[in-house]
């Protein structure tokens, strides 16, 4: 049996680029940075995450969301819960102790939904009881509510009201399971200006050359400072080049892996990479 020896180019450490959002172009946002080098780089074919870092703000209700609910046959009514970080307590929060809000500025999510101000229910909506144990919550109204049934929201999902019949049409629903307020897992690192210089990730159709896991124990408050730095820069950390490419400018967007689309919320963040030139082997 004959063995065939090929002789591949072989990768060398050339270049650490520090990036940080502050100094993006003017005209884009934080979670997807753009900056035209000050020179190009030459002969590059591939790169690997040396660290990353940002404060936890990211919204854990990355994206506006409504319900649609109707009360006694009056309605159907639309109540929209703007995207932000928010949390909850547990035991009882009643409509006579929460104030009125602006949209958008309750940090409580019971406390938005009993507001008067900033939802449709307008006083309909009495209490929600949080068990301290299971986490499950219950509704309590006036007078008996129903949510539409062809509502496809994603906030039913959050709020644990796709489960049970209970919100059907009754004056108490009970929700299904906790309400998850975890956010979005996992940071992905993208950057289409190198997919269009056919480099490929390796994850597949994944068009992303890094994942970063978020602390879900955190997830819930702001301030926290997420810090990634890979045991190892190994090829999960690589884009894989044909063939090496000259680069003038540099993006790199921060997406939610699930959905694909940009991470809302995000204030700053800094990401040092290496990007590797190719060389030949003699």
């Amino acid at each position: 049996m004959k063995r065939r020896l090929s002789i591949h180019p072989v990768l060398r450490p050339s270049i650490l680029l520090y990036v940080h959002s502050d100094l993006r172009t003017a005209g884009t946002v934080s979670n997807d940075f753009f900056r035209i080098l000050p020179y190009p780089l030459r002969s590059i074919c591939s790169i690997s995450v040396c660290s990353f870092s940002t404060p936890n703000t990211i919204y854990n209700i990355q994206s506006a969301s409504s319900l649609i609910v109707s009360f006694e046959g009056v309605g159907p009514i639309t109540v929209t819960l703007p995207a932000g970080n928010y949390s909850y307590g547990t035991g009882t929060l009643s409509y006579s102790s929460t104030g009125t809000y602006p949209a958008g500025t309750e940090t409580d999510l019971r406390t938005f939904f009993l507001g008067s101000s900033s939802t449709g229910f307008q006083g309909n909506l009495q209490s929600i009881y949080v068990n301290p144990v299971t986490g499950i919550w219950t509704w309590n109204f006036a007078v008996e509510a129903s949510l539409s049934t062809t509502s496809t929201s994603s906030l039913l999902t959050i709020l644990g009201l796709t489960s049970t019949s209970s919100y059907l049409s009754n004056a108490t629903w009970i929700s299904g399971t906790p309400v998850d307020l975890s956010g979005p897992l996992q940071i992905a690192l993208s950057s289409s200006r190198l997919d269009s210089e056919q480099l490929t990730s390796v994850a597949g159709l994944n068009l992303w050359f890094c994942l970063v896991n978020r602390d879900v124990a955190a997830s819930s408050s702001s301030g926290d400072v997420i810090y990634h730095v890979p045991i190892r820069e190994d090829r999960s950390e690589l884009l894989i080049g044909q063939s090496a490419q000259n680069l003038d400018s540099f993006n790199v967007s921060l997406l939610d892996p699930l959905t694909q689309l940009p991470l809302n919320g995000l204030v700053r963040w800094s990401l040092v990479l290496r990007l590797y030139t190719e060389s030949t082997q003699s």
